[in-house]
């Protein structure tokens, strides 16, 4: 079974855009829902709770701490945490974490908005913009 690694700026995306159909928002949705099995690393989970306490990001969601608290549970409860122990290197640095998840887990799938990544030549056919995935993927 396929198993999808949100990058952070999907999520920021889904969170911080005003338009519920966007591409971002539906995943995040499908996320939520448990429909999209997740599966992310303990490196990942600190991204994501570090990028959405900023408070410059807690304004552009137009959300309160308590409000991202319950955002970051209910996404966390639909995760499936790994310990990764692999060191792959990305073409970003600050990406390693990402590669590494898809090293260890061999139908992982990386949905992300960064362009960098989605033009690697790593890991062909497992790494999409959130636009590719709903193209490939309509069922969900």
């Amino acid at each position: 079974m396929t198993q999808y690694i949100l990058d952070t700026n999907v999520i920021v995306s889904a969170l911080v855009g005003r338009n519920p159909q966007s591409p971002p928002a539906v995943i995040l949705r499908l996320a939520l829902a448990g429909r999209l099995p997740l599966v992310a690393s303990i490196l990942w989970k600190k991204e994501v709770e570090d990028v959405l306490a900023r408070p410059s990001l807690l304004k552009a969601t137009r959300r309160s701490q308590e409000d991202i608290e319950i955002f970051l549970n209910t996404l966390f409860g639909n995760v499936r945490l790994i310990a990764a122990a692999t060191k792959r290197e990305a073409p970003d640095s600050g990406d390693n974490f990402l590669w590494t998840i898809l090293e260890d887990v061999p139908d992982s799938v990386l949905i992300t908005g960064d362009r960098l990544l989605v033009e690697s030549t790593d890991f062909p056919g497992r790494i999409l913009t959130p636009a590719m995935f709903l193209t490939r993927y309509p069922s969900h």
